[in-house]
């Protein structure tokens, strides 16, 4: 089955305790190891012409195979190419059977193994006044197999509003508009609005409208307040982009909702006359360090940053009021308090990251080592080098660019559990 971040961030960009953080982290890391992928599907009801479906997909760099080759400029490029094979059977006995070609161009390696760059596409083709069920295959066309092991299925039918014909989440650029494209979900502090299709006869100044949030812990969804009768802008008919060809014009909405200043976390927005009708997204922390998703590693490594009071705090009491003392924490040591993206928090469990990768040992995960600790507290030396003296146990030399900031780790065990020995010159 296919996995993705958004299936993974859903409690807000932090998870409960669980029975083992090990094996949670451990579990969550392999799941990585599969390609993130998205899709997207949007019924269209044009000013002119029959409805459409319009179906968008993503998938992640690092699991497609990049090509050298040769760019328009005779630079050199990286190029992946898939083919999708696509099977569509209506309810209403409606079938169709065709293939596509997509292709993405990166100019670097490391674009190509980045697993946060995406080959996109879309396709679109007559809508069914019933639901439909879409049968994938997706063929990397650069080694001739298949991508995922099994085929694809996702059964599509229409947003039951009474409201609403369509919701779309779109990307702010002033030139296109075009679908985000990721399962109905924005990506954490970038920018994006909701355009919904209605039809031109509603008196949309009778709607009500408001932002529902569900915490961590939380079943159920709960009021923003703060965001509560948020308004739409004048009606208006928007051209937007499906994809290289294909443009379709839109009547709708915009609502006057800013998705760069929502938390990671699950949101409802209802809408409508009597606001019966509830639109449900997520707001996806793509590149989340692993160590974030586990309330009891996110809390353990702090050990380096706080003194022991402040950790028991941390620690002691229900996982709500731990998940609640963590958020505060780092909100207070936000350098850039006015974004929902938090620098210094990212960068901090990014280096626990780093050293639960590198620098675990047969009895310690990474960030419990002498070289881990140095690492989350001090972030890459600016030089690194091992030696292997006669008669001694080998070492590693750590030099940072301030003067005389330097670390000796020494392997007395000889099974790579390095040990600090000097610190300074």
């Amino acid at each position: 089955m296919i996995r993705n971040l958004a299936l993974l961030a859903l409690a807000g960009w932090l998870l409960p305790v669980s029975s083992s953080a090990q094996q949670r982290l451990d579990e969550i890391i392999f799941r990585q190891n599969r390609p993130l992928f998205f899709q997207e599907v949007n019924w269209i009801r044009p000013d002119s012409g029959n409805g459409l479906v319009s179906y968008h997909f993503r998938i992640s760099n690092d699991y497609l195979a990049f090509v050298n080759t040769t760019g328009p400029d005779q630079t050199p490029v990286y190029q992946a190419k898939i083919r999708l094979n696509i099977q569509i059977k209506g309810t209403d006995s409606s079938f169709y059977n065709f293939s596509e070609d997509f292709s993405e161009v990166v100019s670097t390696i490391r674009d190509s193994q980045n697993r946060y760059q995406f080959l996109t596409g879309s396709i679109q083709f007559p809508a069914t006044s019933r639901p439909a069920v879409v049968n994938l295959e997706v063929t990397d066309l650069n080694n001739n197999k298949q991508i995922f092991p099994s085929t694809i299925r996702k059964v599509i039918r229409q947003q039951k509003t009474t409201s609403v014909d369509n919701v779309w989440i779109l990307e702010d650029d002033s030139t296109w508009y075009k679908p985000v494209n990721f399962e109905k979900s924005v990506v954490l502090g970038k920018p994006a609005y909701l355009f919904l299709s209605v039809s031109d006869s509603l008196n949309l100044r009778n709607w009500k409208v408001g932002l529902l949030h569900k915490l961590p812990g939380e079943k159920e969804y709960a009021s923003v307040d703060s965001m509560m009768n948020l308004q739409f802008n004048p009606l208006e008919t928007k051209t937007i982009r499906l994809n290289e060809k294909n443009r379709v014009k839109v009547t709708g909405v915009r609502a006057g909702l800013d998705f760069s200043k929502l938390d990671a976390g699950q949101y409802g927005l209802t809408i409508g006359p009597t606001a019966a009708d509830t639109i449900f997204f997520n707001v996806n922390w793509l590149d989340m360090p692993f160590s974030l998703y586990d309330l009891d590693v996110a809390t353990r490594v702090l050990k380096y940053l706080v003194s022991d009071k402040v950790y028991d705090d941390l620690s002691s009491g229900s996982a709500k009021k731990r998940i609640s003392a963590f958020r505060k924490f780092w909100k207070e040591r936000d350098p850039s308090p006015g974004t929902t993206y938090n620098e210094l928090l990212h960068e901090y469990y990014r280096r626990v990251d780093y050293t639960w990768a590198n620098f675990g040992t047969s009895r310690n995960p990474g960030w419990r080592t002498d070289r881990g600790k140095v690492y989350i507290l001090n972030g890459a030396p600016k030089t690194q080098k091992k030696e292997t003296p006669p008669n001694q146990p080998p070492r590693e030399i750590w030099d940072y660019s301030t003067p005389g900031k330097r670390f000796v780790f020494v392997d007395l065990s000889g099974k790579g559990d390095y040990t600090l020995q000097k610190t300074g010159p």
